[in-house]
């Protein structure tokens, strides 16, 4: 006989019906599996170890939702009894800035208060270590002190304190686009018409935005006397154009000639020009770079003490800086931020992002003398390109982007994700659909120089992407967790990883995905819409629902005995159990041996990108029955899923949640041959719960090991 073992790192998940033995009430839940948050929520914000949703009152209910706080740290749902509208919520490291309507909250996790300020804040706010940074509109009454009302000041909540203080500065236009934050300072550039009309850089007017940093823990306002090319208005938003880069230690900015008396400070003989300028906070010193950068859709990327940036071969003396016979261009040049030197890297480029030492960018064609990089046989795309500051090598990946397709794309620690439409890829089907309407994901790992089509279809592509945010990756449509790569898939409500050790694509999430934020240790808050079921079970199927899951590596040791002996494996792949690998076409036999008094039929789970802790299996007396990988497809409302089952042929079809599956033997002991194998890669593991007479259980259920499946090329 073999019975299901109590194995010691079970945890308690949802209780299910299976093959007619199990009743179907709801359990408790660990933080380590998977718990139900909210019966209709949604993610509002989130830092590395706190999230803030909030609970709807019902489908119909306003817009009035109530906020509630996860603490990972502590694995606690807080509830704040604050009522604020979707979106207004910003998460730091302890604090949560919320605004309502009517006033303007902070959550502090350490004490669990929370402050009303008494105060309405117009545009956005920031969340930076100890302090929130909010903005405030002068209605009746001036709070800067310049005389007048109607701009636009900067406050300051200090959470030690839990008092607000006003800076008395105005910012440019009001728009919250004039202001960079980032390790406890911030970039502000203050207008000077907002501030009383006061000619702050001294170039005779008071038509300048003159950019200030302030030091959040001090106080301290360093003033930097440079009249600043600002962002835009906020009635005439552009989603392109970004003054600031604030980047670890170093504030990147254009400086406008005209707007500091004319001076010529890149050396070409005019004064016309928008000059990059470099400051350190720590040493509150400028480096001017002396090159000229106007294109607003070219921002700068910082690496280190090396920026790159693309410099205007007009504005540079109109000069031909790329060797291609114009000096209509704007070319790639890495300046060294402590001494201002510079080096032409002689290639037309827009820049994108970087990480650490590299740098991702777009060449293009029509910009390097009509140069076909993709060798689609036109010179009309953008190619993505990759910059490596350590040897000034550069690296051509031969796929084209769009300009729509800015955010889709992501550079983190030697990997490179970005998405690439069919139509600017010489009219190939990437992802071997039929069609040449997608935009497919593709992976690249700079360490080794590979290059891998993912075959997937992300969403998003061709649709407008606000890429100057206060944190530009969190809307990319890339994702990136310790060794796995999630991205979203042509649905916008798909969601796959990406293993990036195996090179095999995971599904983890169906059309029902919403959201999902993957946080350190690898737990994972998804929120799902009901669809075809009612997960919060109030009658309906219109909810979105969050909880959590993890994304570990399944667990693989055996949970059955045999007699009074040691853990067995039953379930075997290729006669083998644990991590099994296997190659394309190559066939595969998966077992299930049986002792002398088992031989009962069963059911074989088939999970691709299975978590690793397992799930208390318990009947309907609550007596444990085993443990299974985590979650069944009797708890629809958990992902991932079981993508297929082998069941046996006196088992009732609906035991499969309506997955695809295979009929097999009618009991064990049992062996399942694919003799076709398997022809794309892919990483799987398979579980069985077995009827078993011999089973030292009232139940007569028996739980198997886990193995895994991995077929590579």
């Amino acid at each position: 006989m073999f019975q299901a073992l109590k194995f010691p790192g079970c945890f308690l998940l949802l209780l299910s019906s299976l093959l007619a033995f199990l009743a179907p009430p709801l359990g408790a839940a660990s933080i380590k599996g998977f718990s139900r948050l909210t019966d209709d929520g949604v993610i509002l914000g989130f830092s590395d170890d706190l999230l803030a949703f909030y609970i709807g009152r019902s489908p119909s209910a306003p817009p009035d939702q109530a906020l509630r706080v996860l603490d990972l740290a502590t694995s606690k749902v807080i509830e704040t009894g604050i009522v604020t509208e979707r979106g207004d919520v910003k998460v730091g490291a302890d604090l949560v800035a919320v605004r309502s309507s009517e006033s303007f909250y902070v959550f502090d996790r350490r004490d669990q208060s929370v402050t009303d300020l008494e105060l309405k804040a117009l545009g956005e706010f920031f969340v930076a270590q100890d302090r929130i940074l909010f903005l405030v509109l002068e209605t009746h009454t001036d709070i800067n002190g310049d005389g007048d009302v109607g701009d636009v000041i900067v406050h300051i909540y200090n959470g030690e304190t839990k008092r607000v203080s006003n800076t008395h500065l105005a910012v440019f236009d009001g728009s919250s686009r004039n202001i960079s934050i980032q390790q406890g300072r911030v970039a502000i550039l203050v207008g000077e018409r907002e501030q009383g009309r006061i000619d702050l850089n001294e170039d005779g007017d008071v038509d300048d935005a003159v950019l200030q940093v302030l030091d959040l823990t001090s106080g301290d306002v360093f003033d930097l006397g440079l009249a600043t090319v600002p962002g835009p208005p906020l009635d005439r938003p552009h989603r392109f154009l970004y003054p600031l880069l604030h980047e670890g230690r170093l504030l990147a900015f254009r400086v406008d000639e005209a707007g500091n008396g004319g001076a010529d400070l890149n050396g070409d003989g005019d004064g016309l020009d928008q000059v990059v300028h470099v400051f350190d906070v720590d040493t509150n010193t400028v480096v001017n770079l002396n090159l000229a950068s106007m294109n607003p859709i070219h921002p700068f990327l910082v690496a280190g003490s090396l920026l790159a940036l693309s410099v205007s071969e007009q504005q540079q003396g109109s000069t031909d800086l790329n060797g291609d016979g114009d000096a209509l261009d704007d070319v790639l040049f890495v300046a060294q931020t402590l001494d201002g030197s510079s080096q032409n890297i002689g290639i037309a480029a827009e820049v994108v992002d970087a990480d650490g030492e590299l740098g991702l960018f777009l060449l293009p064609e029509f910009q390097e003398g009509r140069k076909d990089a993709n060798q689609d046989g036109d010179h009309l795309d953008r190619v993505y390109h990759l910059f490596d500051a350590r040897d000034g090598s550069v690296s051509n990946l031969g796929l084209a982007a769009t300009i729509s397709s800015l955010g889709s794309f992501l550079v983190q620690d030697e990997i490179v994700a970005f998405a690439v439409k069919e139509r600017q890829q010489g009219d190939t089907d990437l992802n071997a659909d039929g069609d040449l309407l997608d935009g497919v994901a593709f992976v690249y790992d700079h360490r080794n120089g590979s290059l891998t089509n993912l075959a997937m279809e992300c969403c998003r592509l061709g649709r407008p992407v606000d890429y100057f945010t206060e944190n530009r990756k969190d809307h990319s449509i890339f994702r990136r967790q310790g060794d796995l790569l999630f991205f979203r898939g042509a649905s916008c409500q798909l969601m796959t990883a990406y293993d990036l050790r195996t090179r095999i694509p995971v599904l983890i999430g169906r059309d029902f995905l919403e959201d999902f934020v993957v946080f350190p240790d690898d737990v994972m808050v998804i929120t799902a819409r009901e669809m075809d079921y009612d997960l919060n079970r109030d009658g309906d199927k219109v909810d979105l629902v969050t909880g959590l899951t993890t994304l570990d590596e399944p667990f693989g040791s055996g949970n059955v005995e045999l007699g009074e002996g040691g853990e067995i494996d039953l379930l075997r792949i290729n006669g083998r159990t644990g991590s099994v690998n296997s190659r394309f076409g190559v066939s595969i036999a998966v077992s299930l041996d049986a002792p002398p008094l088992g031989g009962g039929p069963y059911v074989i789970w088939i999970w691709s990108g299975a978590p690793k802790n397992p799930t208390d299996l318990r009947g309907q007396g609550g007596g444990l029955l085993g443990c299974l990988v985590n979650p069944t497809p009797l708890s629809p409302n958990r992902i991932p899923q079981p993508i297929s089952c082998i069941r046996s042929t006196s088992v009732p079809d609906i035991v499969c949640g309506g997955l695809g599956e295979r009929l097999g033997p009618d009991a064990t002991p049992m062996v399942f041959t694919h003799s076709r194998g398997l022809r794309r890669p892919v990483s799987l593991t398979l579980q069985a719960v077995v009827r078993d007479p011999g089973a030292m259980n009232s139940r007569g259920i028996s739980v198997t090991n886990a193995t895994r499946l991995t077929v590579v090329d």
